[in-house]
């Protein structure tokens, strides 16, 4: 799973690392690099006592609202990349039934990014529940008008899968 982070560095401070769709996350480091590897530990460890309380994981916002948000002025923005496949515990081997052109399809679209289909099948299930929980309030979505924010890097492989 992709997460917006927010870079800030002030002058004789480390690089302070902000995840906006997890408030309350945080990171740092003394370079860049590494406060955008420390990111993706700190997203990890916040997603997984998010997991271990029972709570949901919060919705990703599309990259514009962080940017358009006045308190990241001056700040850099990156994307890191999460496998949730590695949080909350041991895995379990399952077996499922989906068409195969859908199955084609997800394999070409986990090919085009990296990962692997059981992680891309986790994220997705994960995201598909924290917005369906969000919209449970209106009329019920059927699973084929679930939207999906494309951010830039994204819209070429998009395309190429339609």
């Amino acid at each position: 799973m992709r997460y917006v982070v927010v870079i800030h560095k002030d002058e004789d401070s480390d690089y302070g690392v902000t995840v906006p769709d997890l408030p309350g996350c945080f990171s740092a480091g003394d370079t860049l690099d590494q406060a955008l590897s420390n990111s993706v530990e700190a997203i990890e460890c916040h997603i997984e006592g998010l997991f271990s309380d029972g709570e949901e994981l919060p919705t990703s916002q599309p990259s514009e609202t962080h940017m358009n948000n006045p308190d990241y002025d001056n700040a850099i923005f990156a994307v890191v990349d999460v496998d949730l496949s590695n949080i909350s515990g041991s895995t379990k081997r399952i077996n499922i039934s989906m068409p195969e052109n859908v199955l084609s399809k997800i394999d070409r679209f986990v090919d085009s990014q990296g990962g692997s289909r059981s992680a891309f099948l986790a994220e997705a299930s994960l995201d598909y529940i924290a917005n369906r929980s969000i919209n449970s309030e209106r009329s019920s979505i059927s699973f084929s008008k679930s939207r999906r924010i494309i951010r830039p890097e994204d819209k070429s492989s998009h395309q190429d899968n339609q």
